[in-house]
């Protein structure tokens, strides 16, 4: 019982960093791009 339930943690996790990571990334690169520039 212990091991399906990980796994399906880390399936969870996965698809929800994929769907995630884009917005979160997207947003912090504008905002690095701002400090380089000014």
């Amino acid at each position: 019982m212990s091991a399906p339930r990980p796994i399906m943690l880390f399936e969870y996790e996965d698809s929800w960093a994929v769907e995630l990571k884009p917005l979160l990334c997207w947003p912090k690169g504008d905002l690095f791009k701002d400090d380089l520039h000014s």
